[in-house]
């Protein structure tokens, strides 16, 4: 059983060519907001940690299968695509994706009730 999980994952590696994620200045400081909310607003420090962490953890997923998730065409031009995903439907990912250097590249993280007007579905 452990040499076919390690098989798929191996295969999963390949398929996705083994991005890596980058985190902009821009979604850093959002986690930290999120974060100092949580712990200080809502007096929640055990929480606080533990969605920063999931939200970090989900940061790497998005690398795992970066084209598996919807174009943001609001967003793109012809220099970059842009692509969104939210996270237990309160926080937004946008991120792009460097092939070249094969990096997913989050450029802002956001509670979706902060989400600018132009984003909103």
């Amino acid at each position: 059983m452990e040499n076919i999980l390690r098989r798929k994952r191996l295969e999963m590696t390949l398929k996705t060519g083994n991005y890596h994620t980058i985190w902009n200045k821009k979604p850093r400081r959002g986690l930290k907001q999120i974060h100092d909310y949580i712990k200080y607003q809502k007096f929640e420090p055990l929480s606080a940690e533990r969605l920063v962490n999931e939200l970090l953890a989900f940061g790497e997923q998005i690398a795992m299968a970066p084209y598996s998730f919807p174009l943001l065409k609001k967003l793109s031009n012809e220099r970059f695509d842009y692509y969104s995903v939210s996270y237990k439907k309160f926080y937004r990912f946008i991120f792009r994706i460097n092939e070249k250097n094969k990096q997913v590249i989050i450029v802002n993280l956001f509670h979706n009730k902060r989400s600018p007007k132009m984003l909103r579905n």
